[in-house]
């Protein structure tokens, strides 16, 4: 589906350093979870902040905008070989309403929306997700180049099964 498309896609744009992270409801659906995984990662590049940060709290992190901070310093200090965060079904944190977003998503979706300047990222989820059409309204009005590939099983089905020959990919 939308996760084997977007593996596919990275595979062929890049060579650069990777950060993948799935999100799964109940599993990793919390700040901290992505904190620990972004700060592991970012540490094996040699951006070690974050990585600090979490060692000294040992244990959730209370401070939300100072691991945003430091994220970005670790981020911008590899800004000779950047690596490309992709966020894996991120539709799955926004629910139907605003109201209705659990406050643990919200957490996560205000940090990487914070996230959006400091590093070429992959939002891989529904295009009917509120989120992910916000962020696209954003990387416009700050004239951040993105693409966004709306691509149908119907009508795009040579070009989704260089991909994926199982042709499936919702859109």
């Amino acid at each position: 589906g939308k996760t084997t498309l977007g593996a596919a896609i990275v595979k062929q744009m890049t060579e650069q350093p990777l950060f993948w992270f799935t999100f799964r409801p109940t599993l990793n659906d919390h700040l901290n979870s992505l904190l620990f995984a972004l700060g592991h990662f970012l540490q094996q590049q040699g951006a070690t902040n974050l990585w600090q940060l979490l060692l000294a709290a040992g244990g959730p992190i209370q401070d939300y905008q100072l691991a945003l901070v430091m994220a970005r310093q670790d981020l911008a200090s590899l800004v000779q070989h950047p690596p490309l965060l992709c966020f894996d079904e991120l539709d799955r944190l926004q629910a139907a309403t605003p109201e209705a977003t659990l406050p643990t998503h919200v957490q996560l979706l205000e940090f990487i929306d914070g996230l959006r300047t400091a590093a070429p990222m992959l939002l891989i989820g529904q295009y009917d997700s509120p989120f992910v059409r916000r962020v696209g309204v954003a990387l416009r009005l700050y004239g951040l180049a993105f693409e966004h590939a709306p691509w149908s099983t119907f009508g795009d089905a040579e070009r989704i099964a260089a991909y994926n020959p199982l042709l499936r990919v919702p859109t």
